[in-house]
């Protein structure tokens, strides 16, 4: 997918891409931007606008 995003600037290493990764950087060194590929957790958003629950806040 990203191979399509080359125009905007992306490059990425595909050695990293291909794993995967969370939480990760897989831009390559000559990337005019920065690919960060990031753990999302819509399926608990989703629940929560679904079945009316609250987020549960962690206190200080």
């Amino acid at each position: 997918m990203l191979t399509s995003l080359g125009s905007f600037g992306f490059k990425t290493r595909l050695e990293k891409n291909e794993r995967s990764p969370i939480d990760e950087d897989i831009a390559s060194d000559e990337s005019a931007v920065r690919v960060l590929i990031v753990q999302a957790q819509e399926d608990w958003a989703i629940a929560y606008c679904n079945c009316g629950l609250e987020p549960v806040k962690n206190n200080p």
